[in-house]
């Protein structure tokens, strides 16, 4: 018998229109959710450049690795961002990085 959890075969707009609409009814606030979107949309967009998933239910541990080394040794400092210019370096900090991961963890616990 396996540990591992299985996950429904939800697309990736699926799981962040799920969790979202859980975590608004669960009364988390308006700022937290647009974190989750934000962060959720970084994970899918390096999922998209690096392999053919379509579905929440194949992501596996490597794929986490991996994206925890992009974001730690290649990753453009402020990409996307908004008010400040990219170009700022390569790497973000580990605060950045677990921020992202907890973020991940609370979803994949609402699933």
């Amino acid at each position: 018998m396996s540990n591992q959890k299985e996950y429904p075969k939800l697309t990736m707009e699926q799981v962040i229109d799920l969790v979202i609409a859980g975590k608004s009814a669960e009364g988390l606030r308006e700022r937290t959710l647009r974190d989750y979107r934000k962060d959720w949309k970084y994970f899918v967009t390096g999922l998209e450049k690096n392999y053919e998933i379509e579905t929440v239910d194949e992501l596996s541990p490597q794929i986490f690795r991996d994206d925890i080394n992009y974001l730690k040794y290649d990753a453009p400092k402020y990409d996307g961002h908004k008010y400040i210019q990219s170009g700022q370096g390569i790497g973000l900090s580990d605060t950045t990085i677990n921020i992202r991961l907890r973020v991940y963890r609370a979803m994949f616990n609402f699933l």
